[in-house]
């Protein structure tokens, strides 16, 4: 056989059996997020300007959700 057809083949095999890998590790290690923070997140105007002395609304909504910051937090001057 021609070497570089050999070169395909095993490049072809290789990236199957990688994806594969991957698939099945993308379903093993699945972190479920938790719903209330996204309907928390969507009731905020995620302008993501940290005044609020959070890195963005969601890391906002993640402390609400988790109940260590009030829901009426409004810009730290």
């Amino acid at each position: 056989m021609n070497i570089l057809l050999i070169a395909i083949i095993a490049m072809l095999v290789l990236g199957l059996l990688f994806g594969a890998v991957l698939a099945v590790a993308s379903r093993v290690f699945t972190v479920e997020a938790d719903p209330r923070t996204e309907e928390v997140y969507a009731t905020l105007p995620q302008t993501n300007c940290g005044a609020c002395g959070y890195g963005g609304c969601m890391a906002y909504a993640q402390t609400v959700v988790k109940g260590g910051e009030k829901t009426n937090l409004s810009a730290r001057y």
